[in-house]
């Protein structure tokens, strides 16, 4: 009589460990993925811009357009708040109607929200609008927001 625990199974009191793959075999199939590696380069490229706004962007404010702090502030943490949570609650129900991530439908709303978030990104250093920049930063927080959630679903499930 045998128990499976994982890949590990009890038999007569020993244990013995199912082959499967080797750990050089499983890295060459995540690193041959090409979906899983331009969704992690994307995922990436997202943390690293939602991160430079977050620590720079207030400063940015401040300096940039002559803003006093305290409005900086405040209009920054109600931004930081409600962006990207609206965006992933938004994403969320939207995509789940959808069929779910792994739908191609939801997955080509996914590409033209990323589309939107790096629209919303490109034009801020150009101008010269406050509001402008700041509502830029609302969008480029919210569409991330968005499709966080969905592509790192996708991602996950791209490798076995």
């Amino acid at each position: 009589m045998a128990n499976s625990i994982g890949s590990m199974s009890l038999m007569s009191g020993s244990f013995h460990q199912e082959r499967g793959p080797s750990f050089l075999a499983r890295i060459k199939g995540v690193v041959s993925n090409v979906t899983f590696l331009c969704l992690c380069l994307v995922l990436t490229g997202f943390f690293l811009v939602v991160t430079g706004i977050q620590y720079w962007a207030s400063d940015f404010l401040v300096e940039v357009f002559g803003e006093d702090h305290a409005t900086v502030s405040i209009y920054f943490s109600i931004t930081c708040f409600t962006g990207p949570i609206s965006g992933v609650i938004v994403g969320g129900i939207i995509t789940s109607k959808m069929g779910g991530y792994n739908t191609k439908k939801a997955q080509k709303l996914q590409v033209i929200m990323s589309t939107c978030a790096l629209l919303c990104a490109l034009p801020i250093p150009f101008l010269e609008s406050y509001d402008a920049v700041a509502t830029l930063f609302w969008g480029l927080l919210f569409f991330g927001g968005f499709v966080l959630p969905p592509l790192t679903g996708i991602m996950i499930n791209t490798v076995p």
